[in-house]
């Protein structure tokens, strides 16, 4: 005996939206005469759709154009209906969309396709948010890296100018600065917020850019960015933090247990670890690392920027202490007779305004340091020869920020290290870029079309400050698996529906 089954056109349709979702693309079907003959773009599987590029393969679609991803392609192709090909360029899948888009409405029919249906491809870009928000747009690691969306943790509006992420595994929270908070007297003191899940965002420590001994300088009213910024756990643990400080230009450390439940703590319960080199004050400590016992940090003077001079990076250059900006090494055996001067092992001073921002060093050693350069954002490496250091390698940021803040300056800031992944994450122009710390490839970018500060690795997200919001997405495990990300997801929903249509089908027949 044999048994038909007639499913209908709108399950095949359903199923097949189920399926593709399971990839990241729809499939794009039409009534088309010839159908499911059309024009396919074909792009690498090293390519991965997220939430705002998949405006583009729905406007491919309005076109009568498919979107298949394969394994086997390393340059995107668009082919048409006769079989022939075209070659499309880009890096990104909104810049391959855009281009083989371009190509279509020229074709002779392509043209007719691109008139009659520009309602619809106009409908497929929905507005997006004032700051976007997208999945990873370029990926060439063999292994996932996030297995989960990008979301917002929280845009406080309390919050100013976020910056340096820093979890507590041992108690399960996360500190970060804020640079530009102001006190009831509008000075910009600072702040360390707190987050964890069950209390939300909280004041941790006010003013903290003046914490501790000494008096707050004189132009205080003046500076733009007193706050705090580099956080880092310190040598005796998760309770023991370190801090720099842009308004008192130093670095310090204290317990955090000492920080009272309104938010403060006594000078006499801080220390100050670094305050000046050749007996001048450091412009402002920036970014640090702990390695081993040694303390790595950088001294740009970006934290010298004046409501006086509009906050030019120019004039700050010019008023800051030292002779210069570079890398500097406290050296930890030294910590318990702080103040300590410290060791400058890379002097990075330019004829222009340029200056290192976040600092890491790899496994290897290498010292690995962002640079705040507005015309050539960048990432640089240095290893160590001997008793010297010189520049091994250079890593690039070429994306910019897109939409309605793309006005905004490419910053390279912040940055951190996975020892365990052997991934470099850095805050760049546009948003996350993503680099081996082996290779030094760029392996992938995170889009937040944002100012992006500094990133964070802890409790299986990337926790991300992008300008006032605190961002994270949720990291794959090292070896590559992705149990809670979207795609299983969608699998799982795949052949729960697959099995749940089969039973209703054999049902009414």
């Amino acid at each position: 005996n044999i048994m038909y089954i007639t499913i209908p056109r709108a399950l095949i349709v359903h199923f097949s939206l189920i399926f593709s979702q399971a990839f990241g693309l729809q499939e794009c079907l039409s009534d088309r005469p010839g159908w499911p003959t059309h024009r396919t773009l074909h792009v690498s599987d090293k390519i991965v759709v997220g939430k705002y590029d998949d405006e583009w393969a729905s406007a491919l679609c309005c076109v009568y154009t498919h979107v298949e991803v394969s394994s086997s392609i390393d340059s995107p192709i668009l082919e048409l209906y006769d079989g022939s090909e075209r070659k499309i360029t880009g890096s990104t899948f909104s810049e391959i969309a855009s281009d083989a888009m371009e190509k279509i409405c020229v074709m002779s029919m392509g043209s007719d396709d691109c008139s009659e249906n520009s309602e619809c491809v106009d409908s497929a870009f929905t507005p997006a948010d004032d700051r976007a928000i997208s999945e990873v747009t370029f990926v060439q690691s063999a292994d996932p890296i996030f297995s989960g969306e990008l979301e917002v943790v929280s845009d406080d509006p309390r919050f100013v100018w976020l910056e340096s992420p820093l979890w507590s595994t041992k108690d399960n929270y996360l500190l970060f600065s804020d640079v530009k908070w102001e006190d009831s007297s509008n000075n910009t003191c600072g702040m360390v917020w707190k987050y964890d899940e069950e209390q939300g965002v909280q004041e941790f420590l006010r003013c903290a850019g003046l914490a501790g001994p000494g008096n707050p300088p004189d132009n205080l009213p003046d500076l733009l960015e007193a706050g705090p910024n580099g956080l880092i756990w310190g040598w005796d643990g998760e309770d023991d933090l370190i801090m720099c400080q842009h308004g008192m230009q130093r670095i310090v450390r204290f317990d955090v247990g000492d920080v009272s439940v309104s938010g403060d703590i006594t000078p006499d319960r801080v220390t100050v670890l670094v305050d000046s080199y050749n007996s001048k004050k450091m412009n402002g400590p920036n970014d640090l690392v702990l390695v081993g016992e040694d303390l790595y940090f950088t001294d740009p003077p970006f934290g010298l920027q004046a409501r006086s001079t509009g906050g030019s990076l120019e004039h700050v250059f010019k008023v800051m202490p030292q002779d210069g900006v570079g890398v500097y090494i406290m050296k930890g055996e030294m910590r318990n007779e702080a103040p300590v001067t410290p060791t400058r092992v890379l002097d990075l001073s330019k004829p222009y305004v340029e200056g290192p921002n976040g600092i890491t060093v790899t496994s290897n050693g290498n010292i690995v340091v962002s640079i705040t350069n507005f015309t050539d954002p960048r990432v640089e490496v240095y290893s160590k020869s001997g008793d010297s250091w010189s520049l091994s390698q250079r890593m690039e940021t070429p994306y910019r920020i897109e939409g309605n803040f793309s006005s905004f300056p490419p910053l390279t800031d912040g940055l951190t290290y996975s020892p365990d992944r052997e991934l470099l994450f850095v805050a760049g122009p546009g948003g996350i870029y993503v680099f081996s710390s082996v290779t030094f490839e760029r392996l992938s970018f995170l889009r937040i079309d944002d100012l992006t500060s500094n990133c964070e690795v802890g409790g299986g997200y990337l926790w991300i400050t992008a300008n006032s919001r605190l961002l994270r997405i949720p990291l794959a495990d090292k070896k590559g698996s992705t149990p809670s990300s979207d795609a299983n997801r969608y699998k799982q929903i795949f052949w729960e529906k697959i099995t749940f249509c089969c039973m209703l089908l054999l049902i009414l027949n």
